[in-house]
């Protein structure tokens, strides 16, 4: 025989595994944008230096903010 209340019990599982699954959804989330927000930064940073190593190629001529 099964539990009385195992409909509710079954429903309490899916709800907390959708819970679950929101949370690990959204962590990953959060991991990614901070991911690409790195990258960016990184992106950026590589190039600043490489217009800064064009411009002391070309001595200084060129260099458009």
């Amino acid at each position: 025989m099964k539990h009385p209340d195992w409909k509710e019990t079954k429903e309490q599982r899916r709800m907390l595994r959708r819970i679950a699954t929101d949370l690990a959804m959204e962590e990953l989330y959060m991991l990614k944008k901070a991911e690409a927000k790195r990258k960016r930064q990184f992106d950026k940073l590589l190039l600043e230096r490489w217009k800064a190593r064009q411009a002391a190629k070309n001595g200084g001529v060129g260099h458009d903010g």
